[in-house]
């Protein structure tokens, strides 16, 4: 019993069993007996049936093949690269020993259930030691896995190191078919390279085909990409995005030096052309730095704060160019430009930011200091009318969510429009002047819903879907079209929802364009390049269909379903971008929506414990600007909802003190913002009401 062991046995069947095939396998035998790899199926024995049939005895595996261990478990991206890497690993010993496989496939690598992969079968293959010149086309057919064999295969070459890296190119294809993963177009690459149909394209070795799943696994670059210094230079960002802004800061810094020094010295003489030339030199190496450097920073997680650190020596070297009065348009251009894109980094609500919207605002003004005598004098010069619209459009942004003024917001995009559509109709313009121009519609649907226009709001956003449309048909490898196109028809569901605010009348129309909205942006999210802002534009796109639906009972639980969704990618994010504001937000409202939810579901600790949440980063956005009037309002709309619960609930006296929270709340609202009360007067004399008979009744 000691010596007992579970084995499995393979059995040859073949149509004749020639001396000289059974000669062949027994040698295989001899030679697979060496073969000692954790992912290789041991071999023990062998030998030949009583009616001549060659076998196997061979390690016994209790896995499944690889196809079905991905369609029963659904394992994640780095769970499948393990596997994949654990296989290469074994091939690559096999191949050390001069032998080949000849048969990879999904088939012969089975794993068990904690992930372990083995490879079996390489009975079928032969020593590369045996020289006798005989080639594949003699073997039976079955040695193949067709789709899995190398072209050349098929057409009768032997075998080889070569044939095995082709099958393995062809494996790691179906692994990452269907599965969202970062910078998949680096992985598509090795693909393509591992199984290309010329072998002398391919990966030469299997463990080069390793080394370049390992470059990726690590943000480095892959061989199989030949990007050059940007690409290389991306990868590098990606890793280090906290080093590169640090390091990048110094080289700012010194690049400010000499920006200033050779400011002053074209100044002392302007003849000199060496004076001018280093001047030239410089600023193109602070505008990369300043800039192509903060896009791809800005494309990573967690960036913000890194972000910050390039734009606080930006705003010095900005306003040491902006300080000489001979700056030449082109200049100024950049100037205004590089404002604005500080602006967005500090403050801008609309993407990632610092939440200082003082410096935004500040920061937007000399912007438009810069441009506007620019248009003045260039009104047809595409550059500027872009610089003039983006600049416009970010004020807008600002004056809707810092400000809350919608109806500001709206005039100035409406000031805005004509520019746009007249740079769309040259032939310069870009996909990105025409995504722009197709936002400013929907933002203004945005800004007219709120102003209840609901006619001209759902007009305006059906004008940018159809413009949405055609582009991302023509750029579905855009992200920046898909989150345009998903956030309008997101836009559109809230235009519809709130003008009717009756859910038998509205929610099923209003369902159709959340879910056009929802489906357009997880198509945006499964792609490779998927951005920071498209990823957060699908949280906001879960929101607001929750939000909305959590009061239509058939639909209470499916809207939880999607704050639950939501909630758990935000707080993903959240954690890797702690910095950032408009996550911060985001985090805050899903919570709120999950209160109405929750209380319609009757799970009053689960509401308390989420309104909790919400008041408590509510406060803490408005502690960190206590003057904004935005956020007081946003407080106080928080605050009322937390009435509502405790009211419902019976509890009448914290009912009571949260009232009293929202006057106070008024108070500080009126003294930040005297030209305009809330909206809702009736609502704050009601509130006031509430306070009387609270008082009345000693419960405050």
């Amino acid at each position: 019993d000691d010596f007992e062991h579970l084995v499995a046995v393979k059995v040859v069947r073949t149509d004749s069993a020639s001396p000289r095939l059974m000669e062949r396998l027994r040698s295989e035998r001899r030679t697979l007996a060496r073969l000692k790899h954790p992912n290789i199926a041991q071999m023990y024995d062998g030998g030949e049936t009583e009616d001549g049939a060659p076998y196997f005895v061979m390690e016994f595996v209790d896995g499944k093949p690889l196809a079905d261990y991905l369609s029963a478990g659904s394992p994640g991206l780095a769970e499948r690269l393990r596997v994949f890497r654990d296989a290469c690993d074994a091939v690559a010993y096999a191949h050390r020993n001069l032998i080949i496989h000849r048969d990879l496939s999904p088939a012969n690598m089975l794993v068990s259930a904690d992930g372990h992969v083995k490879l079996i079968d390489f009975g079928i293959s032969r020593s590369l030691e045996d020289d006798d010149g005989s080639s594949t086309a003699n073997l039976p057919l079955m040695t193949m896995t067709k789709g899995y064999s190398a072209p050349e295969r098929m057409d009768g070459a032997p075998a080889s190191t070569i044939t095995d890296v082709y099958s393995l190119g062809v494996i790691l294809k179906d692994l990452i078919e269907g599965v969202a993963a970062p910078r998949k177009s680096d992985l598509e690459a090795i693909v393509a390279k591992a199984a290309c149909d010329e072998p002398d394209e391919r990966y030469q070795t299997v463990e080069a085909l390793a080394d370049d799943i390992r470059a990726y696994e690590s943000a480095r670059p892959v061989s199989a990409v030949s990007g050059g210094w940007r690409y290389s230079l991306q990868r590098f960002v990606g890793r280090r995005p906290f080093a590169v802004s640090a390091a990048a800061l110094g080289i700012l810094a010194a690049v400010f030096i000499s920006i200033t020094m050779s400011v002053l010295y074209i100044r002392a003489d302007a003849a000199e052309r060496r004076a001018e030339d280093r001047f030239n030199e410089t600023r193109k190496l602070a505008g990369f730095l300043l800039f192509d450097l903060q896009d791809e920073v800005g494309k990573l997680e967690g960036s913000t704060r890194a972000r910050e650190l390039l734009s606080s020596t930006g705003v010095e070297y900005l306003d040491a160019l902006g300080a000489d009065p001979s700056a030449s348009d082109e200049l100024k251009l950049e100037i205004a430009n590089g404002y604005k894109r500080l602006s967005d980094v500090v403050g801008n609500p609309g993407s990632a930011n610092l939440s200082n919207r003082a410096l935004s605002d500040e920061l937007l003004q000399k912007a438009d200091d810069q441009i506007a005598p620019l248009l003045e004098g260039s009104p047809n010069d595409p550059g500027v009318q872009r610089a003039w619209i983006d600049i416009k459009f970010s004020k807008a942004m600002n004056a809707a969510f810092s400000e809350n003024d919608m109806g500001k917001a709206a005039s100035i995009l409406m000031e805005t429009r004509p520019v746009s559509e007249s740079l769309v109709q040259t032939a310069s313009a870009t996909l990105s002047d025409r995504l722009r121009n197709a936002h400013i519609d929907s933002f203004l649907g945005f800004c007219q819903k709120s102003l209840a226009a609901y006619d001209d709001a759902k007009s305006n956003i059906r004008l940018a879907i159809r413009k949405l449309e055609p582009l991302w048909r023509e750029n579905p490898d855009s992200v920046e079209t898909g989150v345009q196109l998903a956030r309008a028809h997101v836009l559109l569901g809230e235009a519809i929802w709130w003008e009717e605010y009756a859910p038998d009348a509205a929610y099923e129309s209003a369902a159709v364009a959340y879910d056009e909205g929802i489906s357009v942006s997880r198509k945006v999210l499964a792609m490779p390049n998927a951005t920071l802002d498209a990823k957060t534009n699908h949280v906001v796109s879960l929101l607001k269909r929750g939000a909305t639906f959590c009061s239509v009972n058939p639909r209470t639980e499916e809207a939880l379903s999607n704050l639950t969704e939501a909630i758990d990618l935000a707080l993903k994010l959240s954690e890797s971008d702690p910095e950032n504001d408009r996550l911060f937000e985001q985090v805050t409202n899903i919570h709120i929506a999950m209160t109405e939810c929750l209380i319609n579901l009757g799970r009053i600790d689960e509401t308390e414990s989420a309104l909790n949440k919400a008041i408590s980063r509510r406060e803490a956005r408005l502690a960190r600007q206590p003057e904004n009037p935005s956020l007081l309002q946003d407080l106080s709309n928080t605050l009322h909802v937390a009435v509502s619960i405790y009211e419902a609930a019976g509890q009448s006296e914290r009912a009571c003190q949260i009232s009293a929270r929202i006057e106070d709340t008024w108070l500080k609202y009126d003294a930040v913002q005297s030209a305009r009360d809330f909206d809702d007067h009736d609502e704050r004399a009601a509130n006031l009401k509430v306070i009387e008979d609270c008082k009345a009744n000693n419960l405050l």
